[in-house]
């Protein structure tokens, strides 16, 4: 038993090496700016809720462990100015454990308010694996009169000790209050196990579902499960649960019963690290979803699952999550957070939503989000590119044309990667043409291939394989090469992706090359429904390329050397633009 506990401890602690120390010891850029200037971040401590007045509640936890007091500060301006913080309500005293802050609070139809939060205890002294002494509860409080008075904090049952984390909350058409969750179980694989505590009486008694939902990795390291669900209503009477799985997708699942029962969970379109996400309904009927959309390159555990939270992006549909527009970047790490995630979302007033996040909290505009164009010129540095974990990306002065810009992407040192992630409006189809200029002499020892790939989610750049110790858990099968792929080599020729993996050797060689020196235009229009994209080179056609794995749309341009050894030139980018068609 011991000697399974540590193996699992070191596993999570190379988990976390590779997915943060990595970004920590090799980041060039110690910090990132906001994705967007269309975003715009507020002052925002605890947990947002809309008071039936209109204004924004801003409510944490204050005290001691296990006596603690909850408190608020309002809003009228949606957050540009606070009131004096004031307490709420006191928890229960003398009781085991403490009350943390809960992020998912709603309003029902009636007005009244409802808060959610953890009441810890622990895991018992043998961690995860003393199940039977392992206690985590979701308590609720309420509010029936604008926040004047409240109920005692009340756990919401759910037939189990332990919960990981509360993420979602709604009020049902019917009246129901549902609130998914995910219990500890026995099991000795996909342990994490996903329901519902249910209350039809506004809150005041909490039950469990009665089904159960399951999804099984296969013995992953951490041996997880259908973890932090979140869910929504939708047009047809259905509840759509999205879960955090290791397998690389957000799973879904549907219930037409009110939640007590629940389809077999199967992978959504949403590319996901281990990570919850976060559904908002908004007024007019639209649905907004944040998640972490990135996956590593590298095998953890002999599966496809990662722990990488260095972006956090947003997508907006109008058809109840039959389509979705968006894709964006809202938030990534910087300065001393390795990590963003676990979104909260609060409507605004004016058509916009704020996302609490690891990061604070982010103003998101939904016309934003609705864009399908995107012009990069490079005047604003580098705000719209991901360079975490590299060295060899940067602006410089365009040699032809005076006050303009260009990016220059090259190879200082062996050991360490040089690559940069664009993300832009997702289309099924679209798109994207780029200037490009091939700088290097191709007589350089040490010049290798450049690629460029198309995709639908941020990774992080791969070590060169010689760099000893990197990673923990191996090569890696999910393919940081992306859906539509091709290589530049030494001589300028033009190779197209028939395979993934991380050596590729299987490129198919074409007609088409850049000239050293010379400024070209390379174009790639994708069609993820018919599985090609159409490269030109200069408004010619040079072939069509393969969609290498599934995907329902594009929305980054991942450029990157895998030079072995220095490599000074490299290449250099004038200007992107984009067009796609999310429908």
């Amino acid at each position: 038993m011991k000697s399974a506990r540590l193996r699992r401890l070191v596993a999570r602690v190379l988990l976390a090496w590779a997915t943060l120390g990595f970004v920590k010891q090799l980041s060039a850029d110690d910090g990132a700016p906001t994705p967007a200037s269309a975003l715009t971040r507020v002052e925002v401590r605890g947990a947002l809720v809309r008071m039936p007045d209109g204004r924004l509640m801003d409510w944490w936890n204050e005290g001691e462990r296990g006596a603690r007091r909850a408190v608020a500060r309002f809003s009228s301006d949606e957050c540009r100015t606070w009131s004096d913080v004031k307490p709420l309500f006191d928890f229960p005293r003398g009781q085991e454990g403490g009350y943390g802050t809960g992020f998912v609070s709603m309003r029902d139809r009636d007005g009244a308010v409802h808060l959610f939060g953890l009441h810890y205890i622990g895991t018992g002294p043998g961690g995860f694996d003393d199940w039977e002494n392992a206690k985590s509860y979701i308590y609720h409080v309420k509010s029936p009169d604008n926040g004047k008075t409240w109920t005692t904090a009340q756990h919401c049952d759910f037939g189990y000790l332990y919960t990981g984390a509360v993420n979602s909350a709604l009020q049902l058409r019917s009246g129901r209050l549902v609130v998914p969750l995910s219990y500890y179980s026995k099991r000795k694989t996909g342990k994490f196990v996903g329901k519902l505590s249910i209350s039809d009486d506004s809150g005041t008694t909490w039950r469990p579902s009665k089904g159960e939902f399951v999804v099984d990795s296969g013995g992953h390291l951490l041996e997880g499960g259908a973890c932090e669900p979140i869910c929504v209503e939708l047009k047809d009477g259905r509840l759509w649960i999205l879960m955090r799985t290791q397998t690389g997708y957000q799973h879904e699942s549907f219930s037409s019963d009110g939640g007590e029962t629940w389809t077999q969970p199967v992978p959504s379109r949403f590319v996901s690290s281990n990570s919850p996400g976060f559904l908002l309904r908004m007024r007019d009927g639209r649905l907004v979803l944040a998640w972490n959309n990135s996956m590593s390159p590298y095998d953890e555990g002999n599966i496809l699952t990662s722990y990488d939270r260095h972006v956090l992006a947003a997508a907006v549909s109008h058809d109840d999550g039959k389509t979705w527009r968006g894709y964006r970047e809202i938030e990534r790490v910087h300065g001393a957070l390795r990590a963003v995630g676990y979104p909260f979302l609060t409507e605004t007033q004016d058509d916009a939503f704020l996302c609490l996040s690891g990061g604070g909290a982010l103003r998101v505009p939904i016309d934003w989000l609705e864009k399908t164009r995107f012009t990069e010129t490079f005047e604003g540095g580098l705000k719209n590119w991901m360079t975490i974990g590299c060295e060899g990306v940067e602006v410089v002065d365009h040699p032809e044309r005076k006050g303009a810009k260009m990016m220059r992407i090259h190879k200082p040192k062996s050991d360490v990667p040089a690559g940069a992630s664009l993300n832009f409006p997702f289309g099924v189809r679209g798109e994207i043409t780029l200037r490009i200029l091939q700088k290097a002499d191709p007589r350089w020892p040490g010049r290798q291939h450049c690629y460029l790939c198309l995709t639908d989610f941020f990774s992080l750049p791969r070590l060169p394989p010689f760099v000893k110790g990197f990673p923990p858990g191996g090569w890696g099968t999910f393919p940081e090469g992306g859906r539509f792929k091709l290589r530049i080599a030494p001589d300028g020729e033009i190779g197209i992706a028939t395979g993934s993996g991380l050596f590729q050797d299987d490129f198919r060689r074409t007609k088409a090359a850049l000239t050293p020196g010379k400024w070209h235009t390379i174009g790639m229009s994708w069609d993820c429904e018919a599985g090609s994209c159409r490269l030109t080179l200069d408004g010619k056609k040079v072939a069509d390329l393969p969609q290498l794995s599934r995907a329902v749309g594009i929305c980054y341009l991942r450029l990157w050397m895998n030079a072995v050894v220095i490599e000074p030139e490299g290449f250099l980018i004038e200007r992107v633009d984009v067009r796609v068609d999310s429908r």
